[in-house]
């Protein structure tokens, strides 16, 4: 989850920067949406041309979908019905997967689904902790791209500008040694808001994290493990000086902005 994490995280950026007015993030996954059909009765080899009719919903009332699926695409209309229950899902992500992960929902019944409800908890987190998770609209309709999307589908929806990429020469390494991904959220996030240019990486090895900043030339790495989270702390290194300092965490963003500085 963690680069679809990042794409929504610097895609909020771009839009806050554009100025552009409000805006939303949908987002849906692609297992979700295969396991609704399944549920509904939606044969496989059905799959893909009632998609199509469903991303049609943003531009069409569900009756006429309803009528599409039914006359044209051969669907019964008690599973036309059943898919219209669920397409009318939409929310705050972290309401609506409470709501679709609670006792008896029949999501729980479908091994895809399963899979697709547990990544987007982990995505949910993280977008919460990096604050931008209120831009962002959980919506079962969204079904979009689903030639390119094996996972995680998401459009920005507004009302007008363009969008810009840039390239920046990263200056910190967020290390979180293990598999918390909302950590490395919440820390990069920080950074990002302070104008820092930071990338994270998440994984238990810490030779790859070492690696990754030796390859890409990172000058200051930050590393958190299960020790520091415990003491409220994180390990600032200096990789060319090969110098470490133990930073409380509430004043990383602070004291890496001074050593940038200086």
């Amino acid at each position: 989850m963690g680069p679809d994490f990042e794409v929504i995280k610097i895609l909020t950026e771009l839009l806050d920067e554009l100025d552009i007015g409000d805006y939303e993030i949908k987002l849906n996954h692609r297992k979700l949406l295969d396991g609704m059909l399944e549920i509904c009765g939606v044969p496989p080899e059905k799959f893909r041309t009632i998609c199509s009719s469903i991303d049609k919903l943003d531009k069409q009332s569900f009756e006429q979908i309803k009528k599409e699926m039914v006359e044209e695409k051969g669907l019964s209309v008690e599973t036309a019905d059943k898919i219209g229950t669920f397409v009318k899902e939409r929310g705050h992500p972290l309401e609506l997967l409470f709501k679709l992960k609670q006792e008896g929902s029949s999501f729980l019944e479908n091994s895809a689904s399963i899979d697709a409800l547990n990544d987007l908890e982990i995505l949910f987190k993280a977008l919460e902790k990096s604050k931008c998770i209120g831009k962002v609209a959980f919506d079962l309709s969204l079904a979009r791209g689903l030639d390119y999307y094996t996972g995680v589908i998401y459009e920005a929806v507004f009302k007008g500008g363009a969008q810009t990429t840039r390239a920046t020469k990263t200056e910190v390494l967020v290390s979180v040694l293990g598999d918390d991904l909302t950590q490395a959220a919440e820390l990069a996030s920080e950074l990002w808001a302070a104008k820092v240019k930071a990338e994270y990486l998440v994984n238990k090895r810490v030779s790859k994290h070492f690696d990754r900043a030796k390859e890409s030339r990172i000058p200051w790495m930050i590393i958190v493990g299960e020790r520091e989270l415990n003491e409220g702390v994180v390990r600032l290194k200096d990789i060319e000086a090969a110098e470490e300092s133990i930073i409380p965490r509430s004043r990383i963003v602070e004291e890496l902005q001074k050593r940038l500085s200086s």
